[in-house]
This record gives structure tokens, sequence and C-alpha cells, in this order.
């Protein structure tokens, strides 16, 4: 039995980046990126390896409440929507 390789934040490149947020000492980095589909992906991934841990969609019309809630646990955002 293989294990299965986690997906890589290099198959977002071509995704209009939101905003993206890191928590200083935190191996964790959140990107927020426009989907083709008119949804907002919030991918969670380890910032060294770039293997995605987390990549559920929102609507744009939440997008600040997510942001905010971010922030609340400490994380900074690195680029302004």
């Amino acid at each position: 039995m293989t294990k299965k390789q986690p997906a890589h934040i290099s198959k977002y490149n071509n995704n209009k980046v939101l905003c993206k947020m890191t928590k200083p000492r935190s191996p964790r980095t959140i990107l927020f990126c426009k989907d083709t589909m008119g949804f907002v992906n919030m991918i969670k991934y380890k910032t060294k390896s770039g293997d995605i841990i987390n990549e559920p969609w929102i609507l744009m019309k939440d997008l600040d409440y997510w942001i905010l809630k971010y922030k609340e646990m400490g994380f900074e955002k690195i680029t302004e929507i």
C-alpha cells in the first residue's frame, strides 16, 4: 500500500491571490485566492514544504470574517486585498 502524496501549493499558482497571512514562528501559512468559479479558496499549507493541509471554499462575502478570525488567532497579513 502506497502513501498518498499531499497536494502542493504550486497548484494554485495561476489563481489570483487575495490575501496571504502568516503567524510569527508558525509553520503554517494561510492563502486566500479567487477560484475560477467565483468562490474563494482558503488554503492552509506548510510554509517550508508547500504541502497543503486544508483547502476549503468560502464565499466572497465571508472573506473579511475569516481574515478577522485568523487575525484574532495571531496571524498577520503579508499581502493586502
